[in-house]
């Protein structure tokens, strides 16, 4: 497939977002014709794409939208059901084979899911699809389909120039859910439909002015991408050097300082930490270290003669400043009543039955009996806890990594996916260290960035079990495509990779 026909399928997408645009706005009573038309070029799109589709994969990852649609899907599993729907009908005409293998990946990934099957079998969800994430069989469907499209890109047999593809396709999506993020907020019933996220900060942590400090969710999602893409192409530290490359730090900076969230900013400081590493060693990250205090510095003198905006102040309160006491406390308050609650849950029987194993994915049944009767209730509930908070010990949303790995798989699960992680990225070191001096370091350090820094952004400051079980299946699929189609010698820990020559390529693919 060529260059120009991956031009028109992505045409087609905009397209195709283009046209739910129009169809909303003009007539309301139209979303069934609107329905067939998306649906049609859905599937023109596809058959176009041919054994390519995989792509689709880490393209709508990094849309990365919630489609209010049946079933409220995001942009990734629609992906992951459109790949696997149509690679068996290209399977059964032979457009694509598929080479299974049983490596360590894929066998950590089956102690997940086994992780996961005792429980659905201690607790069984039913297999209904509709409706939330937590309540039914979704999740376990969703784990499942996240699931299967990790082994199929682990065994798919992939051509040289898709992998030249990825890294475009990521930013090309980046921009996508940037601009309907932005276009949302001007155009409503867009963001609505495409799922732009909007957030006003917590007004149960007492804060004193939460209507200023509301948060741009997709904003904050850009800068974290924006960096990713220079950390993965340039040395920050000596691209800051270049005004090209400056400006793109400084706009990658500016937006997610400005999305508001304290946990963007942690992800794009340690994307440049873990970037600046790779490219340039432990002096150059020393360096740039000390070049960020001192910007931290600047800032604060600026906020202390002009005020900031509140989104970015309060992005900035986790660290010494001149910030506004009233957006200190705010972040202060939302981290307190997160303690509390995280407390309330390892401490009481009321919302983990079994901690050593888990309680599994959704609402047990008594807690969703207890939600629905919060609306009736006053005051405090049955933890001396408000009906906000209430609510969250109920649904699991506890914004922490291990606690809700907890309630999940349990402390046994948290070890085991602790391990997990650990072992991912060890090989996805491995994999960044095989690609250095060949023109396939960018592409490796787009993937293995993230996951080299994942774990001590999970299991320090922010995450959420459901995501993260969704997020590391992937990332093995992508580190096996790299391990299996980069036409590069095997990772040896004693020789400098070299770049396969063309002529050899195929009959090196071809011992894998």
């Amino acid at each position: 497939m060529d260059s120009a026909k991956i031009k028109f399928v992505f045409l087609g997408i905009v397209a195709a977002f283009a046209a739910i645009y129009l169809g909303v706005s003009s007539a309301s009573a139209q979303f069934e014709t609107v329905a067939w038309v998306v649906g049609s070029l859905t599937v023109i799109s596809c058959l176009m794409m041919g054994r390519s589709i995989w792509l689709l994969i880490p393209f709508l990852a990094a849309v990365n939208l919630n489609l209010r649609l049946p079933t409220t899907p995001s942009s990734l599993l629609v992906a992951q059901v459109l790949v696997i729907g149509f690679s068996f009908l290209f399977f059964a005409a032979r457009r694509i084979s598929l080479r299974p293998t049983l490596t360590e990946l894929e066998w950590w990934m089956i102690g997940l899911t086994l992780m996961i099957g005792q429980v659905y079998i201690r607790n069984p969800a039913g297999v209904s699809f509709a409706g939330s994430d937590t309540v039914g069989g979704k999740a376990y469907i969703t784990y499942g389909l996240t699931l299967v499209s990790a082994f199929y890109l682990s065994w798919l047999v992939i051509d040289q120039k898709d992998l030249k593809r990825i890294f475009p396709l990521v930013v090309l999506g980046s921009f996508i859910n940037l601009g309907i993020g932005v276009l949302g907020k001007f155009i409503p019933i867009v963001g609505y439909f495409a799922g732009a996220k909007f957030e006003m900060a917590d007004t149960a942590t007492g804060a004193k002015d939460s209507a200023a400090a509301t948060r741009f969710l997709e904003l904050a999602v850009f800068g974290q991408k924006l960096s990713l893409f220079v950390a993965s192409l340039k040395n920050p530290l000596r691209a800051a050097l270049n005004p090209f490359w400056l400006l793109a730090i400084a706009i990658s900076l500016a937006a997610v300082l400005y999305g508001g969230f304290r946990s963007g900013v942690m992800a794009v400081m340690l994307t440049y930490v873990v970037g600046t590493w790779y490219r340039g060693g432990f002096v150059s990250v020393l360096v740039g270290s000390v070049l960020g205090f001192v910007a931290i510095g600047v800032l604060a003198v600026v906020n202390s003669v002009s005020p900031l905006p509140p989104n970015i102040q309060r992005s900035l309160t986790f660290l010494p400043g001149t910030w506004e006491q009233r957006y200190i406390d705010d972040a202060e308050g939302s981290t307190e009543w997160r303690v509390e609650i995280w407390i309330e849950v390892l401490t009481t029987d009321r919302w983990i039955k079994n901690k050593f194993f888990g309680d599994g994915l959704g609402f047990s049944k008594a807690n969703l009996e207890y939600v629905k009767s919060l609306s009736k209730m006053q005051g405090t509930g049955i933890s001396g806890f408000d009906m906000h908070r209430e609510t969250i010990l109920a649904n699991g949303d506890y914004h922490s990594g291990p606690v809700s790995t907890i309630r999940v798989i349990g402390y046994v699960g948290l070890l085991f996916l602790l391990i997990f992680q650990i072992r991912l990225m060890v090989l996805t070191h491995r994999q960044i260290l095989r690609c250095r001096g060949t023109e396939w370091y960018p592409l490796a350090l787009l993937i293995g960035i993230p996951i080299m820094w994942q774990p001590v952004f999970f299991h320090v400051f922010f995450g959420d079990f459901r995501s993260e079980a969704a997020g590391i299946l992937i990332s093995c699929g992508m580190i096996r495509i790299l391990q299996r189609w980069l036409p590069l010698p095997e990772y040896s820990k004693y020789r400098a990779p070299v770049s396969v020559p063309l002529a050899t390529q195929p009959r090196a693919l071809a011992q894998r």
